[in-house]
């Protein structure tokens, strides 16, 4: 509880290595699905997909969004789920990395009977499509160092149609308690009760974010801050 946090350490984290066990994965995919229900993880994007779509024609179908590094891809099916309450067309698909999340998110949309569709996607090095109104990404950005997290940013500036909604851990000693509380109460996998000190101290605090806003040029975009220990970053493309 006494970590260093005056600077940022990204570090590679269990999840993001390549040879993984399969079922340690799996399982570290479920714990965080877990916590993002807790935590109200789809809620964090909610009012914003909900504002556009209210002010889009309702001749142009469904808003289509994008979920960059999706994980399991629970919040696609989630805030799909939450869309389809009010009567309003949403459909979110997500992209990761990692085969095996790919796998589990299409399943557990399949079962949600969500439309969403997912694909194998290296953010950092493979190109985006630009077919989206709106690309956000969750828990994502405190995996790349700085280079990275610009390059990423970037990338979803140029190809959204509308909107980027970025969010994730703030680094501060209340995040850091809140980590240490979640991950130990939320869940039983090794990998995820290592990797989220891992996360909170790779995090950016928000005047890093304001800083990597300056950086990318994002001129009129918005940071918040939300719970739990939470950022949330808004750009609308003119």
């Amino acid at each position: 509880m006494f970590q260093d946090l005056s600077m940022r350490r990204p570090s590679q984290e269990e999840m993001d290595r390549e040879d993984i066990d399969r079922g340690a994965l799996e399982g570290a995919l479920r714990s965080l699905i877990r916590i993002n229900a807790v935590g109200n993880g789809a809620g964090i994007f909610w009012p914003a997909l909900r504002e556009m779509i209210l002010h889009r024609d309702p001749g142009c179908g469904p808003m289509r969004v994008l979920d960059v590094a999706c994980g399991g891809g629970d919040l696609a099916w989630r805030l799909e789920l939450r869309a389809r309450k009010e009567g309003l067309e949403l459909q979110v698909d997500g992209c990761d990395r990692s085969p095996i999340a790919v796998e589990m998110a299409q399943t557990l949309n399949a079962t949600a009977g969500t439309s969403g569709t997912f694909f194998v996607l290296d953010a950092v090095k493979d190109d985006m499509p630009g077919d989206y109104d709106v690309i956000f990404s969750s828990l994502f950005l405190h995996h790349l160092d700085n280079a990275e997290s610009e390059h990423v940013l970037k990338k979803m500036v140029d190809k959204t149609r509308s909107l980027v909604l970025l969010s994730d851990l703030i680094r501060s000693r209340f995040g850091l308690a809140l980590v240490h509380l979640a991950t130990r109460t939320l869940s039983r996998s090794p990998v995820v009760h290592s990797d989220g000190v891992t996360s909170l101290l790779a995090a950016y605090s928000m005047l890093e974010v304001q800083e990597l806003i300056h950086h990318v040029g994002l001129f009129g975009a918005t940071l918040e801050r939300r719970w739990p220990e939470r950022f949330l970053l808004t750009w609308h493309k003119s």
